[in-house]
């Protein structure tokens, strides 16, 4: 291969060979300050990579136009002497851009707790094998021998004491406890009451008096006596005690039952064992105390329907006054029935009904 070269103004034909020579000759004529410039590595910063306008020089990466791959310390093309990526030794390779290592953490995964597997037995081929059930030999029957039972042991009856007879004369009825079992189931005989009414008559004091007649009342009670009972209760009353809320009530019941005569006596003995019922508590008291109030509303209510009777056969201003004063007393002890009747949460149709009726049909009043 010739190359053409001008060298002094001279045009001269040389090989190759004597043109790689004439190269040489004019580059040490150029001096020696080249030499410096050019290192043996890729890059002149120390890296054995590095940039170059944006293109990464290696030492498998320096080619020219036609793909021929060059050492990366040669500045033009073996063959076209066209510049090579690294012609020029002034030219500053790129910086390369700081890499900063990333670090992934990791992830905890949630561990799932391990379970147990329990291995299930094999099923043993021996044991599944059947096998005749022995045949069952039943037991002979024992026969118990009869029991023995033993003769009953004789046992002597008591001897029966005969209690002794009471003396019930006028001394004999100052103990009243001897006389109070007798009375609880009504047998006190004559001469036993006859003793206590005289006892009773006789100058004891007041204490003693009242003991005796509640004896005397029991009695009649047990026995089914009930004249006798009212005529003794009502003595009671009067003349011994009226502190006793149950004897007043009662009292006040029996008479409810013997029609408008005895309504008067019904609100005053009503009223009576009104001021006496704290004695009483819990359900009793609320039952009792309901009972009385619709005892006496109802007496109240039985003298206004008999007085407006009497109006239709005497129409006198005398005969109005006295119905219209049972009107209003019905009318407060209705009302006053039905608003216990409400706290004290018991039926209250009774108690309504008295009240609608005493305002002749005022339900606003028994609201």
């Amino acid at each position: 291969m010739n190359l053409t070269l001008k060298v002094a103004g001279r045009v001269a034909t040389v090989g190759l060979c004597g043109a790689l020579a004439l190269y040489s000759v004019q580059t040490s004529a150029t001096g020696k300050d080249f030499e410096n410039a050019f290192s043996d590595i890729v890059c002149s910063n120390g890296w054995v990579a590095c940039l170059s306008d944006g293109e990464e020089i290696t030492v498998d990466s320096v080619a020219d136009s036609r793909g021929v791959l060059h050492s990366p310390t040669s500045r033009v093309s073996f063959f076209d002497f066209a510049p090579l990526i690294g012609h020029s030794p002034f030219q500053m390779v790129d910086e390369y851009p700081a890499v900063v290592a990333e670090v992934e953490e990791p992830i905890e995964e949630p561990v799932e707790p391990v379970k147990k597997v329990t291995a299930k037995p094999k099923p043993n081929p021996v044991a599944t094998v059947e096998r005749p059930e022995p045949e069952v030999v039943p037991e002979p029957e024992v026969v118990p021998e009869p029991e023995v039972i033993p003769e009953p042991e004789v046992i002597p009856e008591p001897e029966v004491v005969p209690e002794p007879e009471l003396d019930l004369s006028q001394d004999g009825c100052d103990d009243l406890m001897l006389l109070e079992s007798s009375a609880m189931i009504g047998e006190l005989d004559d001469g036993a009451k006859s003793c206590l009414e005289k006892k009773i008559s006789s100058g004891i004091p007041l204490t003693q008096k009242r003991d005796v007649s509640l004896l005397l009342i029991n009695n009649a009670e047990a026995s089914r006596d009930m004249p006798e009972w009212a005529r003794l209760v009502g003595r009671h009353l009067q003349r011994y005690d009226q502190s006793d809320p149950v004897v007043c009530m009662r009292y006040a019941y029996y008479l409810s039952k013997k029609g408008v005569g005895s309504a008067t006596k019904v609100i005053k003995w009503s009223d009576a064992a009104l001021a006496n019922k704290h004695q009483w508590s819990g359900g009793e008291f609320k039952k009792n105390v309901n009972a009385l109030y619709g005892m006496r509303a109802s007496a109240a209510n039985q003298l206004w329907m008999n007085a407006e009777q009497k109006l239709v056969s005497d129409n006198s201003a005398e005969t109005k006054s006295k119905a219209e004063s049972y009107r209003g007393q019905a009318k407060n002890f209705a009302k006053e029935w039905l608003d216990y009747a409400r706290a004290s949460g018991q039926s209250t149709k009774g108690a309504m009904s008295l009240c609608v009726s005493a305002t002749q049909g005022d339900v606003g009043f028994c609201q």
